[in-house]
């Protein structure tokens, strides 16, 4: 089993790295998963990137898509 604690301060960064699908799952997951807006650009236009978005909402996740695509984070219990 894996268990993931919570920082009691948050974590302030900015990370650039090549988009592709995989990467466009991942950092929409982790965004849900954090607290906060996290904006990403160049989010893969794939169909399966937006069905993951599509889950994301389902679960309560707000996000709102533009230029960028910011996802107000609800934390991991927040689901």
């Amino acid at each position: 089993m894996i268990t993931i604690e919570p920082r009691n301060r948050g974590i302030r960064a900015e990370i650039r790295v090549n988009g592709d699908k995989s990467i466009s799952h991942r950092v929409a997951i982790f965004s849900a998963m954090s607290r906060g807006i996290s904006e990403i650009e160049n989010f893969s236009s794939a169909r399966d990137c937006y069905s993951t978005i599509r889950c994301l909402r389902a679960l309560g996740v707000d996000i709102e898509e533009g230029r960028k695509i910011k996802i107000n984070g609800v934390g991991i219990r927040g689901f």
